[in-house]
């Protein structure tokens, strides 16, 4: 499991949106880091975030995050195990 991107580690801007995103959402957190940041760092958080921690549900489609500490087993929509990491769907 990564740890938050090494490049980002010492970012606590990075650390709130990963707080605000595991609370709240992806959406929410994007939405609050506009407001207070703006949207050129908010939509750099929120691909980062994606790319890192999602999981899709290759039956489904839908994504299910991960984090630090803890890797999905199986889909949060229809439960099923097929889950790839969105980074490695991207490089194929």
């Amino acid at each position: 499991m990564r740890n938050n991107s090494s490049n980002r580690n010492n970012d606590p801007f990075w650390t709130t949106f990963l707080h605000l995103a595991y609370a709240y959402g992806v959406d929410k957190a994007h939405w609050l880091t506009v407001k207070s940041y703006g949207v050129d760092r908010a939509d750099r958080y929120r691909d980062h975030f994606v790319a890192t921690y999602g999981r899709k549900c290759l039956n489904c489609g839908w994504i299910t995050y991960a984090n630090d500490a803890w890797e999905p087993q199986t889909c949060g929509k229809c439960g099923s195990d097929q889950l790839v990491r969105l980074e490695e769907e991207n490089e194929q």
